[in-house]
């Protein structure tokens, strides 16, 4: 009664007057999708369709890149014929060689480690033997001799060394693109798809209802009818988006042998690959760095046994120099210092051999005089 409205404070008065309103919680819904979607103050990328548009083009993008990677499909060759390889003492002759594997395997490569060397693994060897048969692979780091064995010099760290190294093939932008797919989800965007599209269904059916109950030229059921209008193209559109990407999804777990039941989730694929492709990264690192040491300790020899060399080479020329500065027991006579001190003084720019000349001629010239003296 109008006594008792009278009595309400203003908090009561205005629910008692918006209980009034028919399908109020319909309104009230439509009221809040409308604000979402249509914000004076909002950019275009900030759009929530826009959103939704942008993670459903990276999962579409990054299924496309690794069912066409060629990387890809080599690595995974080489991975069935080491694992046939590896099979091969266990296999019978009824059984026939593996043609395919799981996903799953892939994880299971880097903990195949080396009998010899525990820090190893399969993948190691597996992109060792990939690098040195691709043609455009990244050739071995040759370290800077004056880097590595400088005084100051010191030694690359290993987060710069798997910064620096590049996977080849198309691995680098593969990674990129499905590191960019595992923060969405295909579950995720399928749901905000259908969350839009009921939004603009129940806008539809008020639209319905007001031109039905003579509303037809209401400003707000203009406004209702224009929005309509504009952003059911939008939503047309992302639904396309989300078939195709569905559609691009599918095939890829398809191609690689596994179900699409089983593997619904694309955080699941691209999950794995993300972890096989850093893991082969890093192994490629490995190799790297291990090349690097082993061309350091060879570069350290050498430059040992030339410091062993070149002390005996100092000595050798040494001795040799004594021998040339000594005088043969022939050329020793009486008042040999004091002939050479004279032609010294006499000649004091001459051969190193001048003075052995003379010694001979001195020589010859008193034997002559011998033999003179002996005939007579």
């Amino acid at each position: 009664s109008g006594r008792v409205l009278d009595e309400m404070n203003e908090v009561d008065k205005f629910l008692f007057h918006i209980s009034k309103i028919e399908r109020l919680e319909q309104k009230l819904k439509i009221m809040f999708y409308m604000t979402s979607l249509v914000q004076p103050n909002q950019s275009r990328e900030d759009n929530i369709v826009n959103q939704c548009r942008s993670r459903i083009a990276t999962i579409t993008e990054a299924a496309r890149l690794l069912r066409k990677s060629p990387g890809i499909r080599m690595i995974l060759e080489y991975v069935l014929v080491f694992g046939n390889y590896l099979n091969s003492s266990t296999r019978t002759i009824a059984t026939a060689p593996a043609y395919g594997f799981k996903l799953t395997t892939l994880d299971l490569i880097c903990e195949t480690k080396s009998s010899v060397d525990r820090s190893r693994s399969l993948l190691h060897y597996i992109s060792d033997i990939i690098l040195s048969s691709a043609e455009n692979g990244p050739k071995p780091v040759r370290p800077n001799i004056f880097l590595t064995l400088g005084k100051n010099s010191g030694h690359m760290s290993g987060g710069d060394t798997l910064e620096n190294v590049k996977m080849p093939f198309d691995l680098e932008k593969l990674l990129a693109a499905i590191e960019r797919a595992t923060v969405v989800s295909m579950e995720t965007c399928t749901l905000e798809v259908i969350d839009l599209e009921k939004g603009m269904d129940l806008c539809k059916q008020e639209l319905q209802l007001r031109n039905s109950s003579g509303l037809a030229n209401n400003q707000a059921t203009q406004h209702l009818r224009q929005f309509i209008s504009n952003k059911s193209p939008e939503l047309q559109a992302l639904r396309e988006d989300l078939k195709r990407a569905q559609h691009e999804y599918n095939e890829c777990v398809e191609y690689f042998g596994e179900s699409t039941k089983l593997m619904e989730s694309s955080n699941q694929l691209f999950g794995t690959f993300t972890r096989f492709l850093k893991n082969f990264k890093q192994c490629q690192s490995d190799n790297v760095t291990q090349q690097r040491k082993k061309f350091e300790e060879e570069l350290r020899q050498q430059i040992a046994e030339k410091q062993q060399k070149s002390p005996e080479k100092e000595a050798s020329n040494e001795v040799k120099v004594r021998e040339k500065r000594l005088l043969k027991q022939d050329e020793v006579y009486n008042g040999a210092l004091e002939d050479i001190l004279l032609g010294l003084k006499n000649e004091p720019y001459r051969r190193a051999d001048a003075v052995r000349r003379s010694q001979r001629r001195k020589q010859e010239n008193i034997r002559l005089s011998s033999t003179e003296l002996m005939e007579m």
